[in-house]
């Protein structure tokens, strides 16, 4: 049932030790998200409400999601006029172990995401589809907590581990490294209203297969919603720009900076050590990128 007291809502928020960041942790690969292509690094409103705060020891998030991309947008927001569709199949885990520690006064925690990819994509070259394990990320992060707020500055890495090959139309990996400093500020009422947001800044070396460089990318998932009883109701969403045009070898590619905006419902169970999320996010005000929408369904698990 989504209904308890607000007293035991203050108290189990007061009492946590070290959160758990959830949804924004997972997924950092999915289907052609980068620049290079049209598309960018990190699937937008993944971070959610901020979920419960894990125990020491291990703590697992699995997000599967179903993206789908049916038109692509030019620089002035119009659409492309190509066959363009693209189908993504995601499930990410991610492995989370908080250390317990406490450095510079935050809850240090460690975590590694491994994100499972079914993808399918027509285009004016063709139709292609792959499978497989996409690139791993690693990261670090200090989580400050208290009463009401939680702050947690964190550095995630993601590296090129999965399969590339430049002459496919879709492969599973970046071919390059993506650097993503971020902090996740979050707010919690003692009557259960919550607003949640995580700010990200992304740095793409470059595919030296292409010579192709990314721009960097400035984006900021948001939430904003009520707990009642054991559920959390409300929207979620996503701002991101581009900040820098790409660049092919020493040549900056004219007018490349994408934009989007994304919204949509959301909701949250908990029980217990689980979680179960439930999340709709359709894209807006799109700009050199593909546009679609995406469903997602995350579970936590603290063991």
């Amino acid at each position: 049932m989504c209904s308890f007291s607000s007293k035991s809502l203050k108290t189990k928020f007061k009492n946590l030790a070290v959160l758990l960041f959830v949804s924004a942790l997972v997924l950092s690969a999915s289907v052609g998200e980068a620049m290079e292509n049209g598309n960018w690094s990190y699937p937008g409103g993944n971070n959610a409400f901020p979920a419960r705060l894990t125990p020491k020891g291990l703590n697992i998030l699995n997000a599967t999601s179903i993206r789908h991309n049916s038109e692509l947008k030019d620089n002035n927001g119009d659409d492309v006029p190509i066959t363009y569709d693209v189908r993504a199949i995601t499930s990410s885990t991610n492995f989370l172990y908080n250390t317990g520690e406490k450095v510079l006064g935050g809850y240090l925690a460690l975590y590694s995401v491994v994100p499972l990819l079914d993808l399918r994509v027509k285009t004016p070259a063709g139709e292609d589809s792959v499978s497989g394990v996409g690139d791993i990320s690693v990261g670090i992060s200090n989580a400050y907590i208290s009463k009401n707020w939680q702050i947690i500055p964190s550095l995630e890495v993601i590296m090129p581990t999965a399969q590339y090959d430049k002459n496919d139309i879709v492969s599973l990996g970046f071919n390059r490294f993506i650097f993503e400093p971020y902090v996740m500020l979050n707010y919690m009422s003692d009557s259960g209203f919550i607003v949640g947001t995580k700010t990200m800044l992304d740095y793409s070396t470059e595919n030296h297969d292409t010579d192709y460089k990314s721009g960097q990318e400035l984006h900021m998932d948001y939430a904003i919603g009520q707990r009642i009883g054991a559920c959390t109701f409300g929207i979620a969403g996503y701002f991101y720009k581009q900040i820098t045009d790409d660049k092919i070898g020493s040549h900056t590619v004219k007018d490349s900076k994408a934009q989007a905006i994304g919204i949509g419902p959301s909701l949250v169970y908990s029980s217990n050590n689980i979680d179960f999320t439930f999340q709709y996010t359709k894209d807006y005000a799109v700009k050199n990128k593909g546009e679609g929408d995406q469903l997602w369904f995350k579970t936590y698990i603290a063991f």
